[in-house]
């Protein structure tokens, strides 16, 4: 499967091309002040999007022992434009713990993500890109959450 992120111009272009995966999907995003806009159409918060919550989309996909290429597709495409799809079957994120078991947690995710990457074909630059993108948010939301290590 080719590299979609370079194949668009602008987010408009990417979700008019997955109006069919949209219309299953809902978004969960944050304001810049951190307040949930969950289930509020892209389009209308798209040049307002500061921040996108990578918890809820790895919470809704790290029970799925294998991604198919469409779901690590739209989620590269998703990291690249900031904002992120979860899947409406289960919104709801899971507790927040302390910091080391949140990064742990996060760790063996973004690992399960890259893994399936991998057995889908994916070459060794894609996946080392992806796991840095990965690992980039984790921290993010990691020094979000806690302000900081082990608080």
């Amino acid at each position: 499967m080719k590299e979609l992120i370079k194949s668009y111009k602008d987010k408009d272009e990417i979700l008019s091309d997955y109006e069919s995966f949209k219309n299953n999907w809902q978004y969960d995003i944050e304001n810049e002040k951190g307040e949930h806009l969950s289930g509020l159409k892209i389009e209308k918060n798209i040049n307002s999007i500061k921040y996108v919550n990578l918890q809820e989309w790895a919470g809704n996909m790290h029970d799925k022992e294998h991604l198919t290429s469409e779901e690590i597709e739209n989620f590269r495409i998703c990291l690249k434009n900031q904002f992120i799809i979860i899947n409406t079957k289960n919104p709801a994120p899971e507790p927040v713990l302390d910091y080391e078991t949140e990064k742990q947690r996060y760790i063996a995710r973004n690992k399960r993500m890259v893994n399936a990457a991998r057995e889908n074909g994916r070459d060794e630059t894609y996946l080392k890109q992806m796991e840095q993108d990965l690992n980039h948010m984790m921290y993010e939301y990691l020094e979000r959450v806690f302000g900081g290590k082990g608080r």
